[in-house]
């Protein structure tokens, strides 16, 4: 056994340490009027804690003919260069005004960030039906930019509020004198509460005549702390934002960002109208040795204020000018550049995706999800430590590290990817979403496996006689690199899910990822700590496991005939019925459109809200059913309704059924609006992210083994992705965006199982000699049926308490991920390795096996009795 092993039970308790210091405290701590008065470190995505998403992508199409309008000239390669880069600068201008437009609506920590070239998402948790159509119609909006003095009282009245101390609700006096300024009060007014309303009222504080009192965000000292500067601006508006032609990045002689900005021939008109009235001692500012204040106000919030000088020539049209500022970094400059941009946007945006989820689904998905992860851990817990007595313990104690070490894992797996996404990011917990709670109660089933792998392997050493410590360092020897080949199949997977996917499905990547990381360390180095602990210290000197599973001679592949026919019929049938349904097959974020999901009182006839929708020019021919969801614990199975229209109609439906039809009672649980452009992406996205997964199998099983077990596990591959897909399609449900991770998992479990028996084949050609190429594999898999049947039980397990206790909204996930086991265990034994067999036609393969002749099959080709 190892000795001085201190040192790993030191890592293993700082990884403990700081993992748990990582989602210290877990969650957000409110006061009794909900406010958050202590952040929390684990983030909730919207399908967990209720809100609204939007993706607005730059009108490329708008954005082509406009260009073509302007410079008609242009070639084919112009025109697509052109266009790649007015992409991006319409996104960045159209990002800030979406941030301006969204915080003036008093959404409580909105999320807007860039995606990909041309769209920005924009996430809003918890909010009210009232604030989404407000937060829809904002963002749709063209930006409003417009140019307005500065009063030219405005330092008196300034001195005037630093004496009084006086400050607008919701905010706090701090400094005085040319320091003074707010910071925000968030118990007096919670940001929830800073819609346009509020900022109406805001600037009606301490009215002054011809003014208006604006706040100027700012940021102060190292810390970057969010202050707010008050300002009167008068109410006349001297330019708007049609002026402006071009604004950009800039450095002066002494190599300090500004900005350059460049106004249409009307514009440059006027501008040059108002430097000549208000630069120092200017027509309309005489005996005034400072020019007066431009303030630049983009729908109706004050972005910047600065002062106009003397250096402009006196007796030309000013065409440009530059804007600059004591302090302002190349951040703060491009901020501005793009406000100024704003009111001269290349091309419209549009909504291009829009989900909703209501925070009681949320609440329901979170409750749901913990149960079901809980209850499939303690099954597995409970099998493990009935089955295997004391190594069940160890393996136990493994489980419990897992859970422990997750968020440690989860940080380290989103630190390395985003280093290598387009998106970048920083090491940080990602958001949990109800994929990546799945991919967390997955992992309790498929954790055991490396244990069970390492179990069976300690028992055929203590069946050879060897003694306990000898019988441990064998059996984990022997079993690691059949684990790390196994376990790097599903991590290809998970990585291949992460490069294709977006969102949730990128969140169940790294929590998958994760946890195969997690479970690798625990299993193969954690419980081996226990073991060199107890049986070197001679507390442990033998052990007992039951072995339900005993020794076993069935000749599974002389049923492999009957296997393949039973495959291509199911195959057949399953796929013509997904042929006669068509688009039903798919949901909307496949082929766009519109679902909208409602909890009912009464239930209406589907004809009659069929009627409803017609009347009121619902187009094209509405899906309209009622789907039965499973509770969880504590809460019934319950109905709910599910209607799929076009993608501009989600928001009519809502209104109808919700307005129309008051005594059903329906109320809005999920709305997800789709746009055929995305649908189209997400469907070519999910496509090669197979195509993918199958190369990724074929080079490593290829480079691992040899081309022809490749196309043993690729064949079983195709055939479990089939069964799968065709029998959850035969059950009335629909493919979307999340069943693709779900396949991909099903991919890389089904591999992971393939490459067991593979190993054990790989070994036993070289130890049984005697023995035919089909002998050799009919005695593998008998070999490692035991350890096939309960890592899958495992997994099922695990699987079956998201299915039952999971809750609607990972039903159909749970579900294709079950029929998609079961067909992976069946496909490792009675596709996979026939398949092998029959392109070496029988022989064994030299890559595996010796170079002398073998013996072809004895008589029905019927395997002798395992042995060690």
């Amino acid at each position: 056994m190892q000795k001085n092993t201190w040192w790993q039970w030191l890592i293993l308790a700082a990884a403990v340490i700081g993992s748990i210091a990582i989602v210290t405290p877990p969650f957000d701590k409110k006061n009794d009027k909900g406010q958050v008065v202590r952040p929390g470190k684990i983030k909730l995505g919207l399908d967990l804690q209720g809100g609204t998403s939007f993706i607005v992508e730059v009108d490329r199409a708008e954005l082509r003919s406009r260009l073509l309008e302007r410079s008609p000239d242009l070639t084919d390669e112009q025109i697509e260069a052109t266009i790649a880069k007015d992409l991006v600068v319409s996104r960045d201008v159209a990002l800030e005004a979406i941030r301006n437009r969204i915080d003036g609506l008093g959404i409580a920590e909105p999320q807007i960030y860039p995606q990909m070239a041309d769209r920005i998402v924009v996430q809003m948790p918890g909010i009210d039906a009232k604030k989404r159509d407000a937060a829809r119609k904002s963002i749709q909006s063209v930006a409003f930019l417009e140019f307005r003095l500065v009063h030219k009282d405005n330092d008196a009245w300034i001195r005037k509020l630093a004496e009084g101390d006086k400050a607008p609700r919701g905010f706090t006096a701090e400094g005085d004198g040319g320091k003074f300024h707010y910071v925000r009060d968030r118990v007096a007014v919670p940001d929830a509460e800073m819609d346009s309303a509020f900022w109406a009222e805001m600037r009606r504080f301490t009215p002054r005549e011809g003014a208006e009192f604006m706040l100027q965000r700012d940021e102060e000292g190292e810390i970057k702390r969010t202050i707010w500067r008050p300002v009167y601006v008068e109410r006349a508006v001297m330019l708007s934002g049609k002026a402006v032609d071009e604004a950009r990045v800039d450095f002066d002689n002494l190599n300090r960002p500004v900005v350059d900005l460049k106004f249409t021939k009307q514009g440059a008109r006027q501008f040059t109208e108002i430097i000549r009235r208000y630069r120092p001692n200017g027509e309309m500012n005489r005996d005034n040795d400072n020019g007066r204040q431009l303030a630049i106000i983009l729908d109706g919030a004050l972005r910047s204020a600065p002062e106009i000088t003397d250096r402009f020539p006196h007796d030309t049209t000013i065409r440009n000018c530059e804007i600059s500022g004591r302090g302002m970094d190349v951040a703060e400059v491009k901020q501005l550049v793009n406000v100024l941009k704003t009111g001269a946007l290349l091309a419209p945006m549009r909504i291009a995706q829009e989900s909703t989820v209501d925070s009681t689904l949320g609440r329901d998905s979170v409750r749901s999800g913990v149960m079901a992860s809980v209850v499939g851990a303690v099954f597995v817990a409970l099998f493990m430590l009935a089955y295997y007595l004391v190594p069940g313990l160890f393996a136990n104690v493994a489980l419990v590290l897992d859970v422990i070490l997750m968020p440690l894992g989860m940080m380290i797996v989103a630190g390395v990817l985003a280093v290598f996404s387009r998106a970048g990011g920083t090491p940080e917990l990602p958001t949990l979403t109800l994929p990546g709670i799945a991919g967390i109660a997955l992992t309790f089933g498929m954790a055991v496996d490396a244990n069970v792998l390492i179990y069976e392997r300690i028992r055929e050493e203590l069946k050879a006689g060897k003694h306990l410590g000898a019988a441990v360092e064998a059996g984990y020897d022997r079993a690691f690199i059949t684990i790390l080949d196994s376990n790097l199949t599903t991590l290809l997977a998970a990585l291949i899910m992460f490069w294709q996917g977006s969102g949730p499905v990128r969140g169940y990547a790294i929590t998958l990822s994760a946890g195969i990381l997690v479970s690798m360390y625990t299993a193969i180095l954690c419980t081996r700590m226990l073991f060199n602990w107890l049986v070197g210290s001679g507390r442990l000197t033998s052990i007992r496991m039951l072995g339900w599973v005993k020794d076993t001679s069935i000749d599974f592949l002389g049923k492999r005939k009957v296997a393949a026919l039973f495959s291509l019929v199911l195959i057949a049938v399953t796929w013509g019925v997904f042929a006669t349904r068509g688009p039903k097959n798919f949901g909307v974020d496949f082929i766009g459109g519109a679902s909208v999901v409602f909890d009912y009182k009464q239930r209406v006839s589907e004809e009659s809200i069929r009627e409803v929708l017609a009347k009121a020019g619902v187009e094209g021919e509405p899906m309209i059913q009622y789907q039965t969801m499973g509770g969880s614990i504590g809460s019934a199975v319950r109905a709910r309704l599910v209607v799929q229209v076009g993608a501009n109609d989600g928001e009519k439906v809502v209104e109808l059924l919700t307005k129309g039809m008051p005594t059903a009672g329906f109320h809005l649980l999920q709305k997800e609006e789709i746009g055929p452009q995305i649908g189209k992406e997400l469907k070519t996205k999910g496509l090669y992210a197979l195509l993918w997964s199958m190369v990724g199998m074929i080079v490593f099983i290829s480079w691992r083994f040899e081309f022809a077990f490749a196309m043993g596990a690729i064949v079983a591959l195709v055939h479990d992705v089939l069964v799968a897909v065709g029998v959850f399609c035969l059950l009335g449900r629909q493919l979307s965006a999340p069943m693709i991770a779900v396949i991909l998992t099903i991919i890389g479990y089904s591999v992971n199982d393939t490459i067991v028996i593979f190993d054990r084949i790989r070994e036993g050609s070289k130890l049984w000699r005697g023995k035919s190429f089909l002998d050799v594999c009919n005695q593998a898999i008998n070999q490692t049926l035991g350890r096939t049947i309960i890592t899958s039980g495992t997994v099922v397990i695990s699987v079956l308490s998201l299915l039952l206790f999971g809750g609607g909204a990972i039903n159909d996930f749970a579900l294709l991920l079950l029929i998609g086991l079961i067909a992976g265990t069946y496909s490792t034994i009675f596709i996979a390795t026939p398949v092998m067999l029959l392109w070496h036609k029988g022989d064994r393969p030299a890559v595996v096996g010796a170079s002398t002749p073998v013996p072809k099959p004895g008589k029905n080709g019927k395997p002798a009795k395992a042995t060690a």
